[in-house]
């Protein structure tokens, strides 16, 4: 288990370090704890209402009990403990090993993945809508990890929505890659098929990480095009 459990964290880290933000742009990274997810043996829910899907609702999406945001690291704005909320849906996830392996998902057709939400003032509380829904999942016998890269895109479900609402002024760049990677070393009510080679159901509590290029708001670009300006002009002279 042990060497099975380092080679997810070297395929983590590779799909990691898929993410390196263009020359002079900023890492925006969303951290989570208090995730709570299901496996019915086909897919994967968060807990709070698993037979409803991508809605934007808190009511029907996982309490978290914090959410940090990092620009390059470094901590930004205060860490959220309340009104934060998670929404997935991890389709097409079968033959797990039951002594552990690799699996990588189906999917269910773009539309919709994994969402955090932000607010519950709304009756669809958008933080962020991603419709990113094929992941690549690993089980070590007592751990799983699961981890995607690939475009945020617009679910196609709601395209005159606005899905990017996050606090203290941040903002993905939504033409640049993003990853997620979930995380669970408790794991519970883990049932095994029948013939007892591969799971077919568990309820696993964990932690989250977003990460992806960050949009600079509009008073960093004007710094940073007063910067160039200068630099032009010392040139000139």
């Amino acid at each position: 288990m042990r060497l099975y459990s380092s080679i997810v964290v070297v395929v983590l880290a590779g799909l990691c370090g898929t993410l390196a933000a263009p020359a002079g742009a900023a890492v925006l990274e969303i951290q989570f704890t208090g995730m709570n997810l299901l496996y019915d043996g086909s897919n994967i829910f968060d807990t709070r209402a698993s037979n409803v899907l991508g809605l934007g609702k808190p009511s029907e999406s996982d309490p978290l009990s914090s959410m940090v945001f990092l620009v390059d690291g470094v901590q930004v704005g205060t860490v959220l403990t309340s009104n934060i909320f998670m929404d997935a849906y991890i389709a097409g996830l079968s033959g797990v090993p039951a002594g552990g392996g690799a699996v990588t998902t189906s999917g269910n057709g773009g539309g919709f993945g994994f969402d955090l939400l932000m607010n519950n003032t709304a009756e669809k509380a958008w933080g962020l809508a991603l419709g990113i829904d094929k992941f690549q999942f690993f089980y070590s016998g007592s751990n799983i990890a699961i981890a995607t890269t690939g475009l945020g895109l617009i679910p196609p479900d709601d395209p005159g929505n606005d899905y990017d609402e996050l606090p203290f002024g941040l903002a993905f760049d939504r033409t640049k890659p993003l990853s997620i990677v979930l995380s669970s070393s408790n794991l519970s009510n883990v049932t095994l098929t029948p013939d007892g080679q591969y799971l077919s159901g568990f309820l696993a509590a964990g932690t989250g990480n977003i990460a992806g290029t960050l949009i600079p708001e509009p008073a960093s670009l004007l710094l940073l095009g007063l910067g160039g300006l200068g630099l032009l002009r010392r040139r000139a002279r």
